[in-house]
């Protein structure tokens, strides 16, 4: 967990002292969690992913949620309109060879 935040930490162009301050933290506290120490609390979590601006799924989620390309992705579709999104499913679609699983 503590790669992850310091990658999203350093994406967002944030120091970890600009972190610390905005999630509500002691630096020393986050300092600890991004080289792999302490126990990290729900509302540390939650605190974390409001300053980060990302899902608790973005901090703790699977080996494919956790890789840059799908956090990548995710921030490139964040905010898009639904005629946006079918255009950009469908694309996937023809580069991947797949046909849609349910009708839309």
């Amino acid at each position: 967990m503590g790669d992850r935040v310091r990658t999203l930490r350093a994406r967002r162009g944030l120091t970890r002292r600009a972190l610390a301050n905005e999630a509500c933290v002691s630096e020393r506290y986050l300092a600890r969690l991004e080289k792999g120490g302490g126990n990290a609390s729900m509302l540390f979590l939650r605190q974390l992913t409001k300053a980060l601006d990302c899902s608790l799924e973005d901090i703790l989620g699977d080996e494919i949620t956790l890789s840059l390309d799908w956090s990548r992705i995710k921030e490139l579709l964040s905010n898009k309109d639904v005629e946006t999104l079918k255009r950009v499913r469908i694309t996937l679609e023809s580069m991947l060879m797949t046909g849609p699983e349910e009708p839309y």
